[in-house]
């Protein structure tokens, strides 16, 4: 007995010696240091895994692939662009240790290239100089390859084939596959190089009698590159000869990874020139970025948005939200990905002139061509080469009808003869219409209608077809269009009846109206919080219940609370019932006010199917946004034949991976607040972050106890597990964000 007790003491003693804690009294019984030991462990266990649930979910957890591959129909061919050895003599700096003749520009930027694209006998007509298209050049990104422009380049020779009398040429530089977005030494000479190719570009075009305007596209840190080439004084003559730039899953707010300061630099004067240059030098310049969403793991949306107050001309838009993308796309195949080629390839050919070969000159053309493609397709897949008149004369005729019922549906395998349904308006009543099939810009209209020989019809209506939205569908070649609105702003305006014009059609038409009391459909979720996520274990709670009785097809729901990066929640539409006759397709649809966005999952009208979404952002709400109450909204579409339930829990794992994104995000702004002159922001930061450091190195050795990992060199204090910087730097980040704003949206 006496052994074992002088035993006992002994260990107390060198746990209290081996782990920092000499100053507990010897009156603690080794149980109690036992019990803390044990705690503290614990708690480290638990936020270590945590973070990795947070790695995994932000490295390897995407949503399903959904872009179609592009296929070439002849062999691909990359005809070498000689370019002219002047570059020597107006750079002397740069060639200062190598010599040559003839093509010196090879000496100059040995491991760079120009190519143009082509495919087949149009190849040949290349390599004879004949270049007789309009101009785009691609600039690939960070380890991008040259070759990365064949699916630009022969989706638009395939659709100049089929369909219109011009084309595009190609071309695309070769960077040699240089990783310029973790190296900053090569940002300027890329620049500088791409400068070179598009001079000789415009010159091979003028030579044949044509002053040509460019288009220019950049993947990744490419469409940097083409930025930074318009902030350059020698390149000021030719800025006016760029008309658009297209840029796709670029970093313009900053750099992913801030290796040095001169990253960082590169990148401040890029940003703060445009700021300032923007209106007076590329007034006449559409930019368009968009973003790849959260299948992006490389750069996330948020760093693609161009500006926080952006010009008239530019445009930043997420993958998801475009019409007839409506994916998440990773950060290599937004260049390929066939949903998104098909939209940017329809762009550049609507946006073209025919008889200058060069883009319309019309700005505010320009912009209405290119928001009808991102967002606001009503009609064609192409822009509209007729005007759609604001009013539609109509006649009296035999087919006309009024109809009040609440619920409507219309199915047809083809339409015989025309039909005009006229839906009363009425006060606090809202309408919504999902349209299936054969489709025409005055197929909806709003009219005051009047009654001649006991029919009720109009003589006039009002097209609604730009209030019209359209809806993904399964299979894609199906056009579906939704119409929601609200009855009292249309009777204000002095219109009696919404109007139904179905057309007559050999295809077959699925018509769902619903009209309902406005308030009873629009509900609102407040989403927990984290403490009473904590308090609930994180538990699902069911926050709208739809009866089969209600026979509803419509809910707006707003989601309230969610604005922040690390607001991650999970939401679950469960279909419960459905009587025999229920087909139709439904939708979940989630619209972000302050940036475009959007998300949608099916709702499938089966018993016991769930559709389910991720509630997250990939940009917070800015703080001077306008609308102070709007906030994010879901449209649940469904079957009125069935009952559903809509559930909501706090998403742990996506919350945690949200963090892990958030560390990065602080990496950037600290390199940045570091390199500025007022960097007490940044030193509150080195402190709170050396605080949280110091606070968790005695649980190490802890930690390795723990789970019975015997490793004497890791008992020191002041040794790394390696896993420590990144996990406190997680944590630091949202701390310093909520309480000293270090973290801004513009930033």
């Amino acid at each position: 007995m006496v052994s074992l007790k002088k035993t006992r003491v002994n260990s107390a003693g060198r746990v209290r010696r081996q782990y920092g804690f000499d100053h507990i009294p010897k009156a603690m019984s080794f149980s109690r240091v036992n019990r803390f030991i044990t705690l503290k462990s614990s708690l480290l266990f638990v936020v270590l895994v945590l973070f990795l649930i947070g790695l995994v979910d932000y490295m390897i957890i995407t949503e399903k692939n959904g872009c179609e591959m592009t296929f070439m129909f002849q062999f691909p061919q990359f005809v070498l662009i000689p370019l002219s050895n002047q570059i020597t003599l107006k750079y002397p700096n740069y060639n200062l240790f190598a010599y040559g003749e003839g093509n010196q520009i090879t000496l100059k930027y040995p491991n760079y290239n120009l190519f143009a694209y082509g495919e087949g006998h149009y190849a040949e007509t290349l390599r004879d100089g004949h270049f007789n298209g309009v101009p785009v050049v691609f600039v690939p990104g960070n380890g991008g390859s040259y070759k990365q422009v064949r699916s630009l380049g022969s989706v638009a020779l395939r659709m100049s084939d089929k369909y219109s009398t011009f084309h595009f040429n190609y071309f695309a530089i070769d960077f040699n596959e240089e990783y310029s977005g973790v190296n900053s030494y090569h940002l300027q000479s890329q620049t500088l190089f791409l400068k070179e190719s598009l001079l000789r570009v415009m010159d091979l075009y003028e030579k044949r009698g044509r002053n040509v305007s460019l288009v220019l596209i950049g993947h990744s840190i490419g469409g940097l590159i083409i930025r930074s080439l318009l902030t350059l004084p020698e390149f000021e003559p030719y800025g006016h000869r760029i008309d658009l730039v297209i840029t796709l899953a670029t970093p313009h707010k900053s750099a992913v990874v801030p290796i040095d300061s001169k990253m960082t630099s590169f990148y401040k004067e890029v940003e703060e020139y445009w700021d300032t240059r923007r209106v007076d030098d590329f007034g006449h310049m559409n930019v368009i970025s968009i973003g790849g969403g959260f299948n992006d793991k490389l750069v996330r949306s948020h760093l693609t948005t161009l500006d926080a107050n952006p010009h008239v001309n530019d445009l930043n838009i997420v993958s998801t939200a475009i019409d007839d993308v409506w994916v998440s796309i990773d950060h290599v195949c937004i260049v390929w990905c066939k949903q998104l080629v098909l939209k940017l390839t329809r762009l550049l050919f609507d946006l073209t002139d025919q008889k200058s070969l060069k883009l319309i000159d019309n700005t505010s053309d320009r912009n209405t061509i290119i928001r009808y493609h991102f967002m606001e397709r009503t009609l064609g897949k192409n822009f509209p080469t007729f005007l759609t008149p604001e009013y539609i004369a109509l006649a009296p005729s035999p087919e006309w009808s009024e109809n009040f019922d609440r619920i409507i549906k219309i199915t047809k395998p083809k339409v015989l003869k025309p039909n005009h349904i006229l839906l009363p308006l009425m006060r606090r009543e809202s309408i919504v219409i999902q349209f299936e099939g054969h489709y025409r810009h005055d197929w909806l209209m709003a009219c005051s209608a009047t009654k001649q020989n006991n029919i009720t019809f109009c003589d006039k209506g009002l097209s609604l077809h730009s209030h019209v939205r359209r809806l993904p569908s399964q299979p894609r070649d199906i056009e579906r269009r939704l119409f929601t609105g609200q009855s009292s702003l249309l009777l204000n305006q002095g219109f009696t009846h919404l109007l139904l014009a179905i057309s007559a059609s050999t295809e077959p038409i699925d018509i769902q109206i619903d009209r309902f009391t406005t308030s009873i459909r629009t509900k609102s979720i407040l989403t927990p919080n984290l403490w009473q996520s904590v308090s609930s274990f994180f538990a699902s709670r069911t926050v709208l219940d739809i009866a089969v009785s209600e026979e509803t097809t419509f809910y707006n729901v707003s989601v309230v609370g969610l604005e922040h990066w690390w607001h991650t929640y999970w939401i679950q539409l469960e279909t419960i019932s459905c009587y025999p006759g229920a087909a139709n397709l439904g939708y979940l649809l989630l619209t972000v006010p302050w940036n475009r966005e959007n998300q949608f999952k099916y709702v499938y009208p089966k018993r016991g199917s769930t559709s389910q979404m991720t509630l997250k952002l990939n940009s917070p709400k800015p703080k001077n946004f306008s609308p102070d109450s709007s906030e994010p909204y879901l449209y649940l579409l469904v079957d009125p034949n069935c009952s559903y339930k809509l559930h909501l829990k706090p998403s742990v794992a996506e919350m945690m991976g949200q963090l892990i994104y958030l560390s990065i995000k602080c990496q950037s702004i600290e390199r940045r607040l570091g390199v500025d002159s007022n960097a007490s922001q940044w030193n509150l930061h080195l402190t709170l972050l050396s605080l949280l450091y110091l606070s968790t190195i005695p649980t190490i050795p802890l930690l390795m106890d723990w789970i019975n990992l015997k490793m004497p060199v890791l008992y020191f204090i002041g040794t790394d597990p390696y896993l420590i910087p990144a996990l406190l730097l997680t944590l630091s980040c949202p701390v310093v964000w909520h309480q000293y704003s270090v973290i801004d949206i513009n930033m």
